[in-house]
């Protein structure tokens, strides 16, 4: 299966209404539009080359108001796409293309189920991103891990 990457577009939005994004609950669609109207130079959709309407996955992100760091809001894997490179090819991507925007870092939260895929994608576990008491909230309350990569 070629796998093809390319910008998010506005006309994405209904399917990304649709798409089954658990364990998150589903937010308000308002959200994926503003994603796939402002943030479309470091979000993508991964589909496979031979069918362009079978997406394999998609990566949310949205920079900063300085444009120095960017965070990867969601990153979904079709269950039939897991183990085939999708996840490492749209963070590549995003690193890639990062560089070109003058972005220097990229960071996010994500559970300890995630943490070795990020790991051998370049990321470290880092909480100095956070003040004390939002680093405490995500380590703690959230369980969850704040990852960065500088590119």
């Amino acid at each position: 299966m070629p796998i093809a990457i390319r910008n998010i577009e506005q006309k994405d939005f209904p399917a990304l209404w649709k798409m089954d994004w658990s364990p998150l609950i589903k937010e308000r669609d308002s959200i994926y539009l503003i994603i796939a109207v402002d943030q479309s130079p470091v979000s993508f959709i991964a589909y496979d080359e031979e069918s362009p309407d079978n997406w394999l996955g998609i990566l949310l992100a949205t920079r900063s108001g300085n444009g120095k760091s960017c965070y990867i809001n969601h990153l979904l894997v079709m269950p039939e796409a897991r183990g085939k490179g999708v996840g490492s090819a749209l963070v590549e991507k995003l690193v890639e293309e990062g560089r070109n925007l003058g972005i220097e870092k990229i960071w996010f939260m994500t559970a300890e189920n995630n943490r070795k895929f990020y790991e051998k994608l370049g990321f470290k576990v880092d909480y100095s991103i956070l003040d004390d008491t939002i680093a405490n909230y995500v380590r703690n309350v959230k369980n969850a891990f704040a990852m960065w990569r500088s590119i």
